[in-house]
């Protein structure tokens, strides 16, 4: 099975009558044809061949789950469209189609818009802390070279974990201006929401991998809700660091959300 298949897999259980689910598979299938621009799924290095391939297969499930959310709540969509961010936008991906349907369907009158106000979104401070005691202890795993283009992780490894207070900043950062981003989190309804986050992540795992121009470093970190033991899971964020080889330069590389 390629690559692309086993990562769509995991979308064949996901329950196709709930508009906001759909549109969350949505965002993170839009992050990952982001990833392809670079020639990389799910933090593996993909031939030019399997990038064409995994386009076209991500392209096809997106459309699946747009058909979805679009049937069930078109206002849903409406604002989604309008929220999506400039890096949240695969170059090359036509939106037209999808803004065209949108656009067919006339908005609801302005006093059922004015009626329906969203309530005030709370910002949320996320603080880094060691794994509970009920959480297993921090993963770090180095990839294996292969002939695929992947180099492997250990050199990077080598330059990032040094570094790895420098990289955690920067997790931070992402971490926290993801969960404050409107566009991306609600306030009570929805997922993921601000008010069921506890304020606090942990490392579950640091992947080093590596491509031609860049060593990276992919921070798994898990966002705690207010329910006791390993219940307390309630998002997690695949937060990926590069650092450039010629010049040692860390910079944000992309991140991925899914609940757990």
């Amino acid at each position: 099975m390629s690559q692309v298949r086993v990562f769509l897999s995991k979308y064949d259980r996901v329950a196709t009558d709930d508009a906001p689910v759909s549109l969350q598979v949505l965002t993170e299938l839009l992050e990952q044809l982001v990833q392809l621009d670079n020639g990389m799924l799910n933090g593996a290095v993909l031939s030019p061949v399997d990038v064409v391939e995994s386009r076209n297969a991500i392209h096809a499930t997106a459309q699946r789950f747009f058909d979805n959310a679009f049937t069930l709540k078109v206002e849903a969509v409406r604002a989604w469209l309008d929220g999506l961010k400039q890096y949240q936008r695969p170059a090359g991906f036509d939106f037209k189609p999808w803004l065209t349907r949108v656009q067919a369907v006339p908005p609801p009158p302005a006093p059922a818009r004015k009626a329906v106000q969203k309530k005030q979104l709370v910002p949320v401070k996320m603080s880094l802390i060691n794994p509970p005691e009920w959480a297993r202890p921090t993963e770090f795993i180095v990839e294996e070279a292969d002939d695929e283009g992947d180099l492997g992780g250990a050199e990077a490894e080598k330059k990032l974990r040094p570094r790895m207070s420098e990289v955690l900043q920067i997790v931070q950062r992402q971490v926290n201006l993801y969960v404050n981003d409107e566009q991306l989190t609600e306030q009570d309804d929805g997922f993921p929401a601000r008010s069921a986050l506890a304020g606090s992540y942990y490392l579950g795992s640091v992947v080093f991998n590596s491509t031609s121009e860049f060593w990276l470093v992919h921070v798994m970190v898990y966002a705690l809700g207010h329910s006791a033991g390993p219940r307390a899971n309630y998002l997690s964020l695949d937060v990926s660091v590069s650092a450039n080889r010629e010049t040692g330069a860390l910079a944000f590389w992309s991140i991925e959300s899914a609940a757990i």
